[in-house]
């Protein structure tokens, strides 16, 4: 008698649920809020204890923006559903005062205190009054005109930023405009489209809070397209309105203007810097009146560019993996004081010649690997800074030695990358996969095809290993190379496999028709018609196995086309199909765990329960008879045959 035994082997690293605002609070506390998947989590920073404390998780997708009312209370924005949140610190208790009365697009990305201690917020484009004192919120207005930006996947209109001017008037953005508020007439006045004057416009950005000068200091914030903006930053004018252009040419690399700074009386922008290619950060000190860097503070750790927090002091967040930092000027750094220990959300996962796994992962976008002997895990940086999600899908290392990682990312605009993990360098390499196969001699072939988002697991609508059988391109990745390289000539292909037999050639379905392809000859050099369709294909060292929609399966060995029936009743394979390297027995992996275990050579099929999968994988261990899947832990799964009962 059989049974699957899984065996959890602890996270792939921490990161998930990334930090996404946050607020130096009067008490000396910091607070986080993070981002999705639900529900968010709200973080407690209490500098004396040094160490991150879980305030709640009140239901919400995400916690976008925190402001500390007079009274030492704290309201949180939220998204999805536009909600605003009331924080007690005293008793770590949350209030839900539900969705301010805007009708607008339910994100509340910013809120402010101004230096009357009055409180301000905006939901989508529409601004609202928060009066602390009763908890009721009441609507300001909308911010009048078009606030689409140009491009693939522009934002839904949102005010990120509400920022006050010395004279009490609010600068605010959309995608695309700047505009102002008063908060004692509630007059609101469009000011500059941004995006009129540079097409690569996707957001603007700009400080929090308040600002010690009166005009608006703001950088155009391009995404996903690959443009680049044909002036980083400008200044609109509070006297005119007018926009200026500004160049600040000893800034480096990604940019992120994160807000003001007054050092001994000067205002100073803070400008982070990001090398991408290095996934490392930096913040400049900029005197912006001269246009010149005049400090450089070192940032700890490879996190994406931080953000200054609202409040007192001088703090920030690294949204991913998610550190909180405190500045420290006379050093010239920022120093992490604590990390965000949520394991990550695997999307994906591969296994190595060596038995190393590889994942890429959602809300935190960053690769990692994981040694399941030892259980360590190594991060390799942020994938894409543009985009920190990945969607479920396939993976697989390339090379002799499977150091370099390809995996879809990108939830926007989803594209297949590759990760270098001795040097932790990303480059994409072309569309979105449906399926990665590692062949023996390190390339990996695949197909192209859709690649769909989602928040959470459904089999029924995210991408698992049947998908294997929809018709795509057929590629080969080359380790090292800058792209995958097309094969048009193979035709609509389904589910491949390295061919038995002749070194280099494949095996490729499509319905119920079996060919081997000649990469070299780049032609069908041979073909066979199955009574069913393919659903699924393995490689073994000398054969290959062909899994039909009819549960039957086939045998292939040497280099001619004649599958022989091995085995019936096999399946069903929704979840997976693989090969065993010990035993060389066929599994196939069923949605809800059911396991069938076929013995080539006798034919004989038998079927266990067993847990149903976890979201990412399988990968399959190269030496044991054992495969993982994986989530917010990497489990390893294998076949134990019990004693028989007496």
């Amino acid at each position: 008698m059989l049974r699957v035994i899984a065996e959890p082997l602890g996270a792939m690293g921490t990161g998930s649920n990334m930090f996404r605002t946050g607020l130096a609070h009067s008490s000396g506390h910091v607070f986080i809020g993070t981002y999705g998947p639900p529900p968010a989590i709200i973080w407690r920073y209490d500098p004396h204890a040094g160490e991150l404390q879980r305030v709640g998780a009140p239901g919400e997708y995400q916690l976008d923006s925190m402001v500390e009312a007079p009274n030492g209370k704290v309201y949180i924005g939220t998204a999805y559903n536009g909600l605003v949140y009331e924080l007690d610190p005293a008793t770590g208790s949350v209030r839900d005062l539900g969705s301010p009365p805007v009708d607008s697009t339910p994100w509340i990305f910013t809120m402010i205190r101004t230096r009357a201690g009055e409180i301000y917020g905006a939901k989508g484009v529409g601004l609202f009054h928060l009066d602390w004192r009763t908890g009721r919120m009441e609507a300001c207005g909308i911010v009048p005109g078009e606030h689409r930006t140009p491009g693939p996947s522009a934002s839904s209109p949102i005010i990120r930023t509400l920022e006050e001017r010395p004279d009490g008037i609010l600068w605010g953005d959309t995608n695309r405009w700047i505009f102002t508020f008063d908060p004692r007439t509630r007059q609101i006045t469009p000011v500059a489209d941004i995006a009129a004057l540079d097409d690569a416009c996707y957001g603007v950005i700009h400080g929090l809070g308040a600002s010690p000068v009166p005009d608006l200091y703001f950088q155009v914030y391009s995404r996903f397209d690959g443009r680049v903006p044909r002036h980083h930053f400008g200044v609109c004018r509070a006297d005119t309105g007018a926009v200026e252009w500004l160049d600040f040419p000893e800034l480096e690399g990604q940019l992120w203007l994160t807000g003001w700074w007054v050092s001994s009386g000067e205002p100073r922008l803070l400008v982070s810097e990001y090398d991408e290619r290095e996934s490392r950060a930096r913040l400049a000190v900029v005197d912006a009146a001269r246009r010149r860097v005049v400090a450089r503070w070192a940032v700890e750790g490879n996190d994406v560019p931080p953000q200054r927090l609202a409040g007192e002091g001088l703090w920030f967040i690294s949204s991913a993996r998610g550190s909180l930092f405190r500045a420290d000027p006379e050093q010239q750094r920022l120093v992490a004081v604590a990390r965000n220990p949520v394991p990550v959300e695997c999307r994906c996962l591969a296994a190595a010649p060596d038995g190393l796994l590889g994942t890429d992962t959602y809300d935190c976008g960053f690769a990692f690997t994981f040694d399941p002997r030892s259980g360590r895990h190594q991060d390799h940086g942020r994938v894409w800074l543009d985009d920190h999600r990945c969607n479920h899908g396939p993976a697989a290392f390339a090379g002799s030695a499977g150091r370099t990682l390809l995996a879809n990312h990108g939830e926007a605009t989803p594209t297949l990358w590759a990760t270098d993990c001795l040097t932790n360098r990303h480059w994409r390499v072309g569309g979105p996969a449906v399926q990665l196969v590692r062949f023996t001699d390190g390339t990996v072939w695949g197909t192209q095809g859709a690649n769909p988002p989602s928040i959470h697991f459904d089999p029924a609508t995210c991408w698992t290993p049947a998908w294997a059988a929809r018709p795509g391109a057929l590629f080969r990745y080359r380790d090292g190379a800058g792209e995958v390289e097309v094969f048009p000539e193979a035709g609509p292909t389904g589910c491949l496999a390295e061919a038995p037999g002749e070194q280099g050639h494949l095996l490729l379905a499509a319905g119920d028709i079996l060919r081997r392809f000649d990469p070299e000859a780049r032609r069908v050099v041979a073909e066979a018609t199955l009574p069913a369709p393919i659903i699924a294909l393995a490689a073994a060292a000398r054969a290959a196995y062909l899994v039909l929609a009819d549960g039957s399966v086939f045998r292939l060995t040497g280099a001619e086309m004649a599958p022989r029936r091995c085995a019936r009743g096999f399946g069903p394979v929704a979840r997976g199909c693989f090969v065993l390297p010990r035993s060389g027995r066929l599994v196939g992996l069923a949605a809800d765990g059911t396991v069938s275990c076929c013995d080539p050579d006798t034919g004989a099929v038998q079927r266990v329960d067993g847990p149903v999968p976890l979201p990412a994988g399988p990968a399959v261990d190269p030496e044991e008879d054992a495969w993982y899947f994986a989530g917010r832990e990497v489990v390893r799964y294998w076949i134990a045959r019990e004693p028989a009962e007496a």
